[in-house]
């Protein structure tokens, strides 16, 4: 239990360094996603400072990706819905007025 608290409170600031270097980047006009990859570039164990511990660098790794592709989909579901495209709904054009 003891270890449980510090290991949440440091994902937990992570996640915040990550969001403010997320809106930072869109507030210069990149994506957001490059703000979150500077941050694990700074977390990781190919730098020097700040080091997280492997086991926890592996959950937030996880945890990344899952996010990234969830992000990915949701963008690529929204960009080919038909009311967005002003495509047909229907299964046969033919039918479509």
């Amino acid at each position: 239990m003891d270890r449980t608290a510090p290991a949440i409170l440091e994902l937990g600031l992570l996640l915040l360094l990550a969001a403010l270097a997320g809106k930072g980047a869109r507030a210069v006009g990149l994506p957001a996603v490059i703000g979150y990859l500077a941050v694990g570039v700074l977390v990781s164990p190919f730098t020097p400072g700040y080091v997280a511990n492997h086991e926890q660098l592996s959950v937030l790794a996880d945890v990344g990706v899952v996010l990234l592709l969830f992000e990915s989909a949701s963008r690529s579901t929204r960009s080919a819905s038909p009311e967005r495209a002003g495509a047909c709904s229907c299964s046969h054009r033919s039918r479509c007025s």
